[in-house]
This record gives C-alpha cells, structure tokens and sequence, in this order.
C-alpha cells in the first residue's frame, strides 16, 4: 500500500519494496506489489542502462544491516580520489607534507583508521608518520 506523507508539504510517498539480491547477475532487485511492472535491477556498472553505483551501494548497505544475502558492501575511501583523502586527512592535523610522503595504499588506510578513531590523533593512527623536530 502506497501513502502520501502527512507532514510538511506532502511531497513524499511511503511505499512497500522488497530487495533482493541476484548473485549470479551480480545485481540488487527491487520489487513492490503496488505497480503489475513493479521490478527493477540495480546494477554497481555504471556503464549499464540500470547501473547505478551509489544506490546499489546504498541497498547492499540495507540487505547487510538485516542479515539478508547480499553482495559485499563497497567501502567508500576506494570511491575517493587521492586528493579528497588528503583534504581529509589534513583536517585532522596531517601535514600535506607528510602526506605527500604516503603511497595511494597508506594513505588510504590511514584515513580507514581516522575514520574509525576520529579523536585520536595522527600519529595514533598511522604511527610511522615522522617527528617533527
């Protein structure tokens, strides 16, 4: 059963879908009982007329958090550019110099652990980052 939001302008409906994922097609389905044509595939290709990264992304997520099968959810720093880490990074009191000084791999798990530890400091979170006396 589709219904319209109650609140603000009423711009938003609630529906019913089911997800389900296709291991074999490598693609996320969704399904509702409210339209006969109701069935979509989501693709992670973007290159495909239904690939759509982002969402796929973001139902993998779903199927995950209620234990459903699904394909292995994408960790967002791969998404990002080398640029964006260090933008990052340097928020949190790494020098661009020291960064600069870091393979595309260190970089990016140092910033896995930053995310994991946002208070600890740099150095706590990739130790090899040098002095600086």
């Amino acid at each position: 059963m589709v219904r319209r939001s109650e609140r603000g302008e009423r711009r938003t409906c609630y529906a019913e879908i089911g997800i389900f994922y296709n291991a074999e097609a490598d693609c996320i389905h969704i399904t509702t009982p409210d339209l006969p044509d109701g069935h979509l595939r989501i693709s992670k290709d973007p290159d495909l007329r239904w690939g759509h990264p982002r969402l796929y992304d973001v139902l993998a997520r779903l199927l995950k958090q209620v234990g459903a099968p699904g394909p292995e959810v994408m960790d967002h720093v791969s998404n990002m550019t080398r640029l964006e880490i260090a933008a990052k990074l340097h928020e949190h009191g790494a020098t661009l110099g020291f960064l600069a000084s870091l393979s595309d791999d260190e970089i990016r798990e140092m910033y896995r652990n930053v995310r994991r530890n946002p208070s600890a400091p740099i150095a706590e979170n990739y130790p090899a980052q040098p002095d600086s006396n």
